[in-house]
């Protein structure tokens, strides 16, 4: 669980409706935030957040905008319906104004799945190794691969993406918010390296393949995380 305000928490559920329908294909992308008693989990459906009570089970998903979703948190006393924000009827200036001043204690139960790969890595269940890939062992070649993949990746001026940060026999994700790496890691797992062909890559312990490209950059599932520098 992590605390953050409403205004972060709007800027999160933005960029989670951002995602595209291509980059969610074959993928169920849903979070759940909370704040006292009210839990609600949010879907993505092509770019619409379809917001229910994860008590009432028999609750029709509604389609709300993270706006009214904040407000439906920040205004619930506990109950299983929403409260009728004014938001919708005129005065919504007024009324976030006031949801700005007293949302210093929203609370995230999970993740925000701000990108596909974050879904990717929170879908976790050990897989098989793909094949062809023979692990590498030897002390010498060990030491030789962590001068070349040891370091942090990704863009940080992309809140859709993580930071990979890779240690030795250690892999952290990372979410990015407002251009920074967040302190605190989304998963931490172990690693080892092999070889498919004449290609080297980092196997996770959930069976992912992250490859290297030839500028020195991470590829996984198709998206490439620039080393950075600083």
């Amino acid at each position: 669980m992590s605390k953050m305000d409403i205004e972060q928490a709007l800027g999160r559920l933005r960029s989670f409706a951002a995602l595209t329908s291509i980059q969610l294909n074959g993928v169920e992308a849903s979070v759940t935030v909370a704040r006292g008693d009210l839990r609600l989990v949010v879907t993505n459906q092509g770019g619409r957040l379809m917001a229910q009570d994860a008590r009432d089970t028999a609750a029709v998903p509604q389609e709300k905008s993270p706006e009214e979703i904040g407000a439906w948190l920040m205004s619930s006393d506990g109950a299983s319906t929403p409260k009728k924000s004014s938001a919708t009827s005129g005065g919504g200036e007024g009324r976030f104004a006031s949801l700005a001043g007293e949302g210093k204690k929203l609370a995230f139960i999970g993740v925000m799945l701000v990108g596909i790969v974050v879904m990717g890595w929170f879908n976790f269940a050990p897989r098989k190794v793909a094949e062809g890939i023979v692990f590498i062992d030897h002390p010498v070649r060990v030491a030789g691969l962590n001068q070349q993949f040891l370091g942090r990746y990704g863009d940080l001026t992309d809140p859709s993406q993580v930071v990979f940060v890779v240690e030795e026999e250690q892999l952290r994700v990372h979410l990015i918010n407002a251009g920074i790496m967040e302190a605190e890691p989304l998963r931490v797992m172990s690693f080892r390296y092999g070889s498919r062909g004449l290609e080297e890559v980092m196997v996770a312990e959930n069976g992912a393949v992250i490859e290297r490209d030839t500028s020195g950059n991470l590829v996984y599932s198709g998206t490439t995380y620039p080393r950075i520098r600083s």
